[in-house]
C-alpha cells in the first residue's frame, strides 16, 4: 500500500482520513495531494479577475490549504479499481456558473465536479450579501440540493463519507444506486443507516457536539492544535478530542 508522508497539519485538517484509510481492508492504493496555502494576494486577485467574493468561510478554508484531494484505490475479486476521493477545487479551477433555483437565477461556485455524478457549488443566500455562502450539489438531471452551512462543514461531511462514489446522493433523499449502497456497507455503514432513517441518533449525536461545544468544524482551530503540538506535548489531548467532537457533526 501506498503510503502517503501526512504532515501533521494536512493529518489534522482532514481528520486523521488518511491514517484511517490505511487500515481498511482491500485499500491497496492511497492518493494524497496536500496544497500549499493560497496567499491573501492570490485570493484577492482570484476575486478581481472573477469579478466574486470569496465568503469567510471560503477564505478561511483557502488560507489553509489551496484545494485538497485525496483518492484511494481498493483491490476487490483481483480486481483493482478507484473507488474513494475527497476533493476541494483549488482556487485555479474554481468555476463560476448560473444556474435557476426556485425559478431564480443564481450564481454557483463550482467546488466539484465529482468526476461526472455531479456538481457542487457555492451560493449566496443573499445574492447581495457574500458574508456567507451555503453549499449546495447538482444531481444528474441537474436538479439542486441544500448540503451545508458551509463549506468548512461540507468538507467535514465529505470526510466522514469516506469521498464514496454518490456519497451526497445520501443527503438529498434520493438515496444511492445499488452498487454505491454496497460500498456504503463495506466501509461506511453508519452514514448508510443514518441516511436511510437514524435520524433520531443523528440528532442526539450533533446534539452532543453542540454540547461539546463542537458546532462545526473550525479551521483556525485545527491550525492552533497543530502549533500547540508541534511546540508541546500538551496538545495530544485537545487534539483528540476535538477530532472527536468533528467527528459527530451531523
Amino acid at each position: 500500500m501506498m503510503n502517503p508522508d501526512v504532515d501533521p497539519f494536512f493529518h489534522q485538517l482532514t481528520l486523521g482520513l488518511v491514517k484511517s484509510l490505511e487500515k481498511r481492508p482491500g485499500v491497496v492504493e492511497i492518493k494524497a495531494r496536500p496544497s500549499n496555502r493560497a496567499s491573501t494576494h492570490e485570493i484577492q486577485a482570484w476575486e478581481q479577475h472573477n469579478s466574486r467574493l470569496l465568503d469567510q468561510s471560503c477564505r478561511a478554508f483557502y488560507t489553509l490549504t489551496n484545494g485538497v484531494s485525496i483518492s484511494w484505490t481498493i483491490l476487490f475479486r483481483d480486481v483493482v479499481r478507484p473507488l474513494g476521493r475527497v476533493h476541494v477545487n483549488s482556487l485555479d479551477e474554481v468555476e463560476i456558473a448560473f444556474e435557476a433555483i426556485d425559478g431564480e437565477d443564481t450564481i454557483f461556485l463550482i467546488l466539484d465536479d465529482c468526476q461526472g455524478r455531479g456538481r457542487v457549488g457555492l451560493v449566496y443566500e443573499n445574492q447581495g450579501d457574500v458574508s456567507k455562502g451555503t453549499i449546495w450539489f447538482s444531481d444528474n438531471s441537474g436538479d439542486w440540493h441544500f448540503i451545508a452551512p458551509s463549506l468548512s462543514q461540507y468538507f467535514v461531511l465529505m470526510v466522514l463519507h469516506l469521498g464514496l462514489p454518490e456519497w451526497q446522493y445520501l443527503l438529498t433523499g434520493l438515496g444511492v444506486s445499488p452498487g454505491a449502497e454496497q460500498w456504503f456497507r463495506m466501509y461506511a455503514p453508519l452514514r448508510l443507516f443514518l441516511a436511510q432513517g437514524g435520524s433520531h441518533i443523528r440528532n442526539k449525536m450533533a446534539q452532543h457536539a453542540e454540547n461539546q461545544n463542537g458546532r462545526g468544524f473550525d479551521l483556525a482551530e485545527v491550525q492552533r492544535i497543530v502549533d500547540l503540538k508541534t511546540n508541546t506535548n500538551t496538545g495530544k489531548n485537545k487534539s483528540k478530542k476535538y477530532i472527536t467532537m468533528c467527528m459527530f457533526w451531523r
